[in-house]
C-alpha cells in the first residue's frame, strides 16, 4: 500500500464516468466479424469465365504468356496469399500482450454504515521478455514465405516453359506420322492389291499393314502428348483447355550453357538458391526457437498496480506477480529445441545436396541428348539420306520398284521421328537444368520474374 486519500462522492463518480467512458470508447473501436462462406460453384464459375486474350497477330508471345501465368498460376496465387498472410502475422507479432483489468466492488453496512461501498481496481500489466524472439520468428515467417513464393514462380515458369516445349515437339511429331502415315498407306495399297493378283505372298500384305499400324499408333501418341501439353500450358495460365481456343502462343528459345560454366552454376546454386535460403531460414527459426526456451527457465514477471476506494479511504496497492519454471527448469523444452536446431542444419545440407544432384542429373541429360542429336545428324540421317538415294536410282534403273522407294522414303522419316525425340530430351533437360540452376538469359524475363516476387523490404515495419 503507497498510501491513503480521502475522496470526494463527486469525484468517484467523475472516475467512474471516466472509466465507462473509456471502455465505451474501447468497444466502438472494434471491428465487427463479417461471414464469408466458401461458394465452390461460383469460384468454379470464376476459373471457367476466364480467357486469353487474344492479340491481333493471333500469336501470343512468350513473355506475354509467361505474364499471365504469374498473375494467375495456382501456385503463385497460393503462395502469395501465404505470403500476406505471413506479413498480417508479422503485424500481429509486433502487438504487445494484453493487459488484464479486474474491477471488484463489496457492499457492507456492518463495517460503515455511512459508507458501505468498497471499489477497486487492478491493472496486470505482464513483461513481455519474449517480444524480440518472438518479433525474429515472425519475420524469418516472412522470409520463409517469400522463398517459398520464389520457389513457385520458378515451378510455374518451368513448367510453361516445358509446356510449350511439349506442344512444338508434339506438332512436329504430328506433320511427321502423318507424312508417314500416308506413304505407307500408299505402299499397303500396292501389296493389298498384287496379294490379290497373287503376285505377292501375303505375309507381305502383313508386314506393310504393321509398319502402318505403328505410324498410326506413333500419330495417336504424338496426338495425347499435344492434348496434354495444352492441358499443362492452360493449367499455368489459369484456364480451362477451352478458354485456349486454338490460341497460338509463341514458343521461346533456349540457350544451352558451355560445359565449362556448369561447376560455377552448380555452386552457385547451392549457396543462394531459394529452397535452400529457405532452409537456412527454417535454422534460424529452431535457433529462436532455441532461445525462447531458454528464456523460459526463468520466472515471467507481470506488474499489477490498482486502486481501492474503501469506505472513503484511497489506496493504491501495487503487486508483483511471477509465473514460474517447470520443476525441470525447462531443461526438456530446451533439449527438444536444440534437437530442432540440429535437424535444421541436417535439412540444410539435404538441401544443399539436392541441388547439386539436380544440377548433375540436368547436365548429364543434356549432354546425352547433344550427343544423340549429333549421332542422328553425323550418321544416322546421312544414311538414310544415302539408302533413299540408292533406292530412287534402282527404281528409275527398273532394278526396284515403288513400293522400295517408298519403305526408302518411310525409313528416312524414321529419322526424323528419332530427332524428334531427341529434341524433346533436350527442351527437358534444358528446361530442368534452367530450373536448376535459377540461370536466365533473357534480361526481359528476369524482369518479369522479380516484378512477381516482393522485396524483403515490403513487409511490417522493423521497429519493436
Amino acid at each position: 500500500m503507497l498510501g491513503e486519500f480521502p475522496v470526494s462522492h463527486s469525484q468517484r463518480i467523475i472516475g467512474v464516468s471516466a472509466l465507462a467512458i473509456a471502455i465505451s470508447a474501447a468497444l466502438t473501436g472494434c471491428v465487427s466479424y463479417q461471414a464469408q462462406p466458401v461458394d465452390l460453384a461460383a469460384s468454379a464459375g470464376v476459373i471457367e469465365a476466364r480467357t486469353v486474350p487474344a492479340p491481333p497477330s493471333g500469336t501470343l508471345s512468350y513473355l506475354s504468356a509467361l505474364d499471365l501465368a504469374l498473375q494467375r498460376a495456382p501456385a503463385v496465387l497460393q503462395a502469395r496469399a501465404a505470403y500476406d498472410s505471413a506479413v498480417a502475422a508479422a503485424r500481429t507479432a509486433r502487438v504487445r500482450p494484453a493487459m488484464t483489468l479486474t474491477l471488484t466492488a463489496e457492499y457492507s453496512r456492518q463495517a460503515d454504515p455511512n459508507k458501505p461501498w468498497l471499489y477497486g481496481g487492478a491493472l496486470d500489466v505482464p513483461l513481455d521478455r519474449g517480444r524480440g524472439a518472438r518479433i525474429d520468428s515472425a519475420d524469418l515467417a516472412i522470409l520463409k514465405a517469400r522463398y517459398d513464393l520464389i520457389e513457385a514462380v520458378w515451378a510455374t515458369r518451368t513448367a510453361l516453359r516445358r509446356a510449350l516445349f511439349d506442344q512444338a515437339v508434339a506438332e512436329q511429331e504430328l506433320a511427321i506420322a502423318d507424312r508417314q502415315i500416308a506413304i505407307r498407306e500408299q505402299r499397303l495399297a500396292v501389296f493389298e492389291r498384287r496379294v490379290a493378283l497373287g503376285e505377292d505372298a501375303r505375309p507381305v500384305a502383313l508386314t506393310a499393314a504393321t509398319e502402318l499400324s505403328m505410324s498410326r499408333q506413333r500419330r495417336t501418341s504424338a496426338a495425347a502428348a499435344l492434348t496434354q501439353a495444352r492441358a499443362a500450358i492452360a493449367a499455368q495460365l489459369g484456364v480451362t483447355v477451352e478458354a485456349l481456343g486454338g490460341l497460338r502462343i509463341e514458343t521461346p528459345t533456349a540457350t544451352p550453357p558451355a560445359a565449362d560454366a556448369v561447376p560455377t552454376l552448380r555452386r552457385d546454386a547451392a549457396i543462394g538458391r531459394a529452397d535452400v535460403l529457405k532452409a537456412v531460414v527454417d535454422y534460424d527459426i529452431a535457433e529462436q526457437g532455441l532461445r525462447t526456451a531458454v528464456a523460459g527457465q526463468y520466472p515471467q514477471v507481470t506488474l499489477s498496480p490498482g486502486y481501492t476506494w474503501e469506505r472513503g479511504i484511497t489506496k493504491l496497492p501495487f503487486n508483483l506477480g511471477l509465473a514460474l519454471p517447470p520443476v525441470d527448469l525447462n531443461r526438456a523444452a530446451i533439449n527438444e529445441a536444440e534437437v530442432k536446431r540440429a535437424e535444421a542444419g541436417t535439412a540444410l545440407e539435404a538441401a544443399q545436396a539436392k541441388v547439386f544432384a539436380e544440377v548433375d542429373a540436368a547436365a548429364s541429360a543434356l549432354a546425352g541428348a547433344d550427343r544423340q542429336a549429333a549421332r542422328i545428324e553425323a550418321e544416322d540421317r546421312p544414311l538414310a539420306a544415302r539408302a533413299k538415294a540408292l533406292t530412287d536410282r534402282a527404281v528409275a534403273l527398273g532394278e526396284n520398284d515403288r513400293t522400295d522407294a517408298l519403305a526408302a522414303e518411310a525409313s528416312a522419316l524414321d529419322v526424323d521421328l528419332s530427332a524428334v525425340d531427341v529434341r524433346r530430351l533436350q527442351a527437358t533437360a534444358l528446361a530442368d537444368f534452367e530450373a536448376a540452376t535459377r540461370v536466365l538469359a533473357d534480361p526481359a524475363e528476369r524482369d518479369r520474374l522479380a516484378a512477381a516476387i516482393p522485396s524483403p523490404a515490403s513487409g511490417p515495419e522493423t521497429t519493436r
